[in-house]
């Protein structure tokens, strides 16, 4: 069940999931019903962007940002906010990640000349770019495929002399690194997001009973 305003002076065509925060600002007169995410998107509705997080790239990067900052510097990348999409560049080619409405779903764009780089999207298409068949997951496992797609550039036959040079150089400082050094690093980061997200857990349990003494009092 998805909620929306039918107030029209307030209304600006977004829905939102039931435990949305913003659906308490919502007077019942006012309240909408859709039963499905399609019959909302028929009606000219778009999904609130608190709760429908993973639909925008750029909150995911808002929400991860000294995570996918810290990978992009060690890969020598660049992540730029474009509008609701996420261009991440380096000295050889762009990627462009942007949610798609008709799909649902975040999709991986890949554009290797950077003179005709230019964000004009209709539907599907995007000019200078062609739709890499990547399932996406998260912004960090992104980052690995374009560095993975970098060392292809390497060892890849019929690739031109220029994009092996330039593969090479970017990518000669993070494979000179000891790879016992970089696995540490990896175990000590995945403790400490595991260690986030138990507290992160441990405080959500604590405020919810708080919230259940509250309501337990006369």
């Amino acid at each position: 069940m998805l909620i929306y305003s039918k107030k029209k002076r307030i209304s600006r065509k977004i829905y939102h999931l039931q435990q949305c925060p913003f659906c308490s600002r919502i007077q019942k007169d006012h309240t909408g019903y859709f039963y499905t995410e399609e019959e909302a998107l028929a009606q000219g509705y778009r999904p609130c962007k608190r709760c429908h997080p993973y639909q925008s790239p750029v909150a995911l990067y808002e929400k991860d940002k000294k995570h996918v900052d810290g990978l992009c510097h060690s890969f020598g990348f660049q992540c730029q906010v474009q509008g609701n999409d996420l261009l991440i560049t380096n000295p050889l080619e762009a990627w462009l990640l942007t949610f798609s409405s008709r799909l649902r779903k975040i999709l991986i764009y890949h554009e290797s000349c950077r003179r005709f780089c230019t964000l004009v999207q209709r539907e599907e298409l995007i000019r200078g770019f062609h739709r890499q068949p990547w399932e996406f997951h998260s912004i960090a496992e992104t980052l690995f495929l374009i560095h993975r797609h970098l060392q292809n550039y390497i060892t890849g036959s019929g690739i031109p002399a220029y994009k092996k040079d330039a593969a090479q150089r970017l990518l000669k400082e993070p494979l000179q690194k000891n790879d016992r050094f970089r696995k540490k690093n990896r175990k000590n980061h995945q403790k400490k997001l595991a260690k986030k997200a138990r507290m992160h857990q441990e405080t959500k349990h604590v405020l919810y009973l708080i919230q259940q003494l509250k309501c337990m009092e006369p």
